[in-house]
């Protein structure tokens, strides 16, 4: 049985050493992003609003996704709730931990004037399933190296 908690202080170095991490390395293949201490702060701003989720499976975490509340760059009186990640472990992709995380992520996004949440193109979440959850498909992002 799955359950999603807000997660604690407890839950950090997990969610920084394998969620976060195995995101950043497995899944955009950034292992160059890995900066402990930036994560971590990244993580501490989550849970100092209760915006990063776990969860857990028979008390063992499986995923994690966290979030910031920032403001619209364009109009601070804006708030935005914006996903900085979402990561299941492979074995667990099939369950409903993914789909806890995101309704986690939807009850909280209540609260704000705005929510974003990015896919990487090789996720195997669909576009659907955030569309029919009321998001819109706004624009693509493109990137560039000179690494």
């Amino acid at each position: 049985m799955y359950k999603c908690v807000v997660a604690t202080t407890e839950h950090l170095e997990w969610i920084r050493d394998v969620a976060a991490t195995r995101m950043l390395v497995e899944e955009l293949y950034k292992p160059q992003y890995v900066n402990k201490d930036k994560i971590t702060h990244l993580i501490e701003a989550g849970l100092s609003t209760n915006t990063v989720w776990i969860v857990l499976k028979n008390d063992s975490p499986v995923g994690a996704l966290g979030a910031l509340c920032v403001p619209n760059m364009f109009n601070p009186n804006i708030t935005c709730l914006v996903e900085v990640f979402w990561w299941v472990s492979p074995e667990h992709r099939s369950g409903r931990a993914g789909l806890l995380l995101l309704n986690a992520f939807l009850s909280k996004s209540d609260k704000y004037d705005e929510s974003t949440m990015s896919l990487l193109t090789t996720s195997v979440v669909m576009n659907e399933t955030l569309l029919k959850r009321g998001f819109e498909l706004r624009e693509f992002g493109f990137h560039k190296e000179r690494m």
